[in-house]
């Protein structure tokens, strides 16, 4: 399994238990990125479809309450 699909799978975990969408998911990363990511991004990323830099994995564990 590559990294991008294990965190994508952490991430769908996350956002089912959390209760929260991919928009809602979305503008929660725009508060520590400085943008919002689209519904469509956050999708692409649960569905391991797309790498991340350390920001970006750093705000996906503020917004979802977790670990890195």
């Amino acid at each position: 399994m590559r990294v991008e699909e294990a965190i994508g799978r952490q991430v769908a975990r996350l956002l089912a238990q959390r209760e929260l969408s991919l928009a809602e998911l979305g503008e929660a990363l725009g508060r520590y990125l400085g943008k919002p990511w689209s519904r469509q991004a956050v999708h692409q990323a649960e569905r391991g479809q797309r790498s991340f830099t350390a920001a970006e994995l750093t705000a996906l564990a503020l917004a979802l309450d977790t670990s890195i």
